[in-house]
Order: structure tokens, then C-alpha cells, then sequence
């Protein structure tokens, strides 16, 4: 996981999925040295699916079910957080929700808000990262960070390296020239045979096109 950067407007922080694994898998054993012992585990999604299922693998729960927050596109904030999916009965229930990151926040805390509202009896959040500028600070965490970056997980690379792409195509660019741009102004580590695959798939997707020997955005 690096960090180092040549004047980034936003700066990544890479994780690998060996990273991930482990990182999960330690949420889970910190979880169980403290001896809390969930009635459920509820994985946010998108970012909370993976760890949740790494987390309920090394706790033996088997009771695992999804909630969907929407907050953040890539360095964008929305407005209000809106949670949606359906749950079982939470009644006197101890409920474990586990996402990947703690970022402003609000994600979190409107979770347990919603979670309460539906009668839990005891309500533990968990998360990979915690970032110090969020208001909201997971029971668990595995990192601390303590300026903000963007995180790039290995769940979301193809969302996230596609609109750094887009920021970097509203000019012309080849992609020889894109390829270095994700590293050297935002930091994003990808494989070169990973890096192809993407552009073309921004490709079929409409994103990008070629024109002449460049790559510009198209939406």
C-alpha cells in the first residue's frame, strides 16, 4: 500500500486484494478477541461486501445480509445519505455492520441511526479504514488515516480508474500519456495488462473514443 505523489489533485491510496484479505481478516479476529458475538452481520453496500464476507467467514456467522448507502462518487460528496435493501427481524437483535471505510462518516452513522429505528438491541460497526476526517468512528478499524486520500480498493477499480481516466481525456491524451498520468498525478497503481482491459471497456462503454492517435472523454 503507497501513497507518494507528484502534485496530485487527489492523491490514492492503494490496496491490493492480499491486502484486503488481510485487512478483513484482522477485523474479524479484533471483533472476536473482544468478545462481541453478532445475532447478524450486515455488510454495507458497495464497498462493505467483500470485508463483511471475510469477516463472517472468520467469525462463523452465517447470518450475513446487505444494506445499500449511497454517499460518494470518486472526490464527490452527495448530499444526503439514502439507504435502501430489506432486513429481517432486527428486534433485540446484535447487529455488526461492516464496510470498507470510514470516510466523512455519514455513511456509518446513518446506518446505526436506521439500524436503532428498527429495534436492535446492541448495534457494533467495523470497518477496514478509518479516516480521521470522518465524524463518525467505526467500533473497529484496522487503519487509522490521518490526512484524507482517496482509497482504491480492488472492488471498485474499474469505477474509480475510469473517472480518473475521464478527468484526464477532457484533453487529449494517448494512452501511453494516461497511463503515466494515473501515476504520477493521482497516484493510482494499476497493471499495464489491467490498464488495457479498462480502456477498452471505456471504450465499448461509450466513455472514451479515439481520435486520430489520442484518447478523448466522450461522457
Amino acid at each position: 500500500m503507497t501513497t507518494t505523489t507528484e502534485n496530485p489533485s487527489i492523491v490514492c491510496y492503494n490496496v491490493s486484494w492480499e491486502d484486503s484479505f488481510y485487512l478483513s481478516a484482522g477485523l474479524a479476529v479484533k471483533i472476536k478477541e473482544a468478545k462481541y458475538v453478532p445475532d447478524i452481520i450486515i455488510a454495507i453496500s458497495r464497498g462493505g461486501l467483500v470485508p463483511a464476507r471475510i469477516v463472517a467467514d472468520f467469525m462463523l456467522e452465517r447470518n450475513l445480509l446487505c444494506l445499500r448507502a449511497e454517499h460518494w462518487d470518486v472526490g464527490t460528496k452527495h448530499k444526503k445519505v439514502k439507504i435502501t435493501g430489506s432486513t429481517t427481524n432486527l428486534e433485540s437483535k446484535n447487529v455488526l455492520v461492516v464496510d470498507d471505510v470510514a470516510d466523512s462518516g455519514d455513511t456509518l452513522f446513518e446506518m446505526v441511526k436506521y439500524l436503532k429505528e428498527r429495534g436492535a438491541a446492541s448495534i457494533v460497526t467495523a470497518a477496514l479504514h478509518y479516516k480521521k476526517t470522518s465524524i463518525f468512528k467505526p467500533d473497529f478499524f484496522i487503519e487509522q488515516m490521518d490526512k484524507w486520500q482517496w482509497i482504491v480498493y480492488p472492488w471498485s477499480i474499474y469505477e474509480d480508474t475510469s473517472d480518473f481516466i475521464k478527468k484526464i481525456t477532457a484533453q487529449p491524451h494517448t494512452a501511453e500519456q494516461i497511463y503515466h498520468r494515473l501515476g504520477a498525478s493521482f497516484n493510482l497503481e494499476i497493471e499495464r495488462k489491467l490498464f488495457d482491459i479498462i480502456l477498452d471497456e471505456m471504450k465499448s462503454d461509450g466513455m472514451i473514443a479515439l481520435n486520430k492517435d489520442a484518447l478523448v472523454q466522450v461522457r
